[in-house]
């Protein structure tokens, strides 16, 4: 079919029923009604179960693409691989098949889905997560040091171990994991201080 989802959602369209049998979208869509990213995809699925995904994104985030493919997604491109790749993706999900470009192929094949399956609580430790979570809700390392009468150097090392027990480099992808991982709430996150 033709017809596709605005990549704005209102509550309208999420009640009728669907008049589309894939949905390509972008990974990241902010101030849309129903978020973007994860919730959005896992609220498509569960009000519209037939249909199908195919994500576009920049983000080659272990821990996002982990969420992503845990989440049933199984067409992911990235921006940075050829615009041609979508056209397989489009194939590969409208038969019910698996496609990954390039780029997100060579991560997806790192990420080791049995560590990853579990929540971060699983994976960190509960200093850690809650680190995390104050940090992705929008506290600097001082105020969280303050807050949890610890030492600035112990919580950006506490900060820094999470970061690397995700596989996450950078403190975007750190508040998206956070925010998808419900250690925060998207509408309460604020960007980070240093």
């Amino acid at each position: 079919m033709n017809s596709y989802f605005q990549p704005r959602l209102s509550r309208q369209h999420l009640h009728l029923s669907p008049v589309c049998a894939m949905v390509l979208s972008d990974y990241a869509m902010p101030a849309g009604e129903f978020g973007d990213g994860v919730p959005l995809f896992k609220l498509i699925k569960r009000r519209f179960p037939d249909i199908q995904i195919v994500v576009i994104t920049m983000l080659d985030n272990p821990a996002v693409l982990h969420s992503l493919v845990s989440s049933g997604i199984r067409c992911i491109v990235s921006k940075s691989d050829a615009v041609a790749h979508l056209i397989p993706a489009i194939h590969a999900a409208r038969t019910g098949g698996t496609y990954y470009s390039p780029t997100m192929d060579a991560v997806v094949r790192s990420i080791d889905f049995d560590v990853r399956s579990r929540n971060a609580a699983g994976v960190l430790s509960q200093r850690e997560s809650e680190v995390v979570r104050l940090y992705a809700s929008g506290l600097t390392i001082n105020e969280i040091a303050e807050q949890l009468h610890r030492s600035k150097k112990t919580i950006s090392t506490q900060k820094t171990k999470a970061m690397e027990k995700l596989g996450i480099e950078r403190d975007v992808d750190l508040l998206r994991y956070a925010m998808e991982n419900g250690l925060t709430s998207t509408a309460t996150t604020a960007a980070p201080q240093a």
